[in-house]
Order: structure tokens, then C-alpha cells, then sequence
């Protein structure tokens, strides 16, 4: 091989190289990302279902007062 094609294989290696370490990068951000909305769909799912509950609690004590007055 010439030297002037090696040089050129080097260097376009080198930059696939930088290119995949960016992929990866990236790729590990992603998948950080990924995880904090999943933790955050959890969260938002469980202020879901207390509100749900405080909201069966309030009406059960409505319920239950509405008929001591009636």
C-alpha cells in the first residue's frame, strides 16, 4: 500500500473512531433519559392513585355526613 492511502486509512479510521465514541455517548445519554421518564411516568402513576384514594376517602366522608343530616 502506497503511503499516501495508508495516511488516509489511518485518518479515516481515527475519525470513525471519534464517531463511534460520539454514538456511544449519546446512546448512554439517551438510555439516562430513557430512565428518568420512566421514573418519572412511575411517580406521576402513583400521585395518580393517591389522588384517586383522597378523592374515595372525601367522597365516602361526604356520603357518610349527608346522610346523618337526611
Amino acid at each position: 500500500m502506497n503511503p499516501f492511502a495508508s495516511r488516509k486509512v489511518k485518518k479515516t479510521l481515527q475519525k470513525l473512531t471519534k464517531a463511534d465514541q460520539e454514538l456511544e455517548e449519546a446512546y448512554q445519554r439517551w438510555m439516562k433519559a430513557i430512565q428518568k421518564l420512566k421514573e418519572a411516568r412511575q411517580e406521576l402513576e402513583k400521585a395518580r392513585q393517591e389522588q384517586e384514594e383522597l378523592k374515595e376517602e372525601e367522597n365516602g366522608q361526604n356520603e357518610a355526613g349527608s346522610s346523618k343530616v337526611g
